[in-house]
């Protein structure tokens, strides 16, 4: 674990990209379809997270702040037009503000970007 440069005791994040045996893990307790535009690799995904420096991404001192990381790249996906469908994108930030199965409000934590 490398320690944090920006957010006191937390730690650097590590993105790691990956081939999935299945399209949905088994551990899942809901899924949100996301439309993306024709063409779409995995490279351009990449490139976009690189170019906006969303790689650089620091958790709290608990660990956590993955939701609002992964709120914030929906965000950049959907104005980058690599996310086509914007009602699909709303729906699944709404479910990432939530404790699932329950359904129950949980407001993000936030982590922090570094230089």
């Amino acid at each position: 674990m490398e320690p944090s440069s920006v957010l006191r005791e937390g730690s650097k994040a590590n993105l790691v990209i990956s081939e999935l045996t299945s399209l949905v893990s088994t551990d899942a307790e809901e899924r949100f379809m996301l439309d993306v535009a024709p063409g779409l690799s995995v490279g351009h995904v990449y490139d976009r997270i690189i170019q906006h420096g969303r790689q650089k991404y620091e958790f709290d001192l608990n660990g956590v702040g993955c939701r609002y990381w992964t709120t914030e790249q929906l965000n950049l996906f959907s104005e980058s037009q690599i996310l086509t469908n914007e009602s699909q994108v709303v729906a699944a930030k709404a479910g990432i503000l939530k404790l699932w199965p329950d359904q129950t409000p949980l407001p993000l934590d936030q982590g922090a970007y570094y230089n």
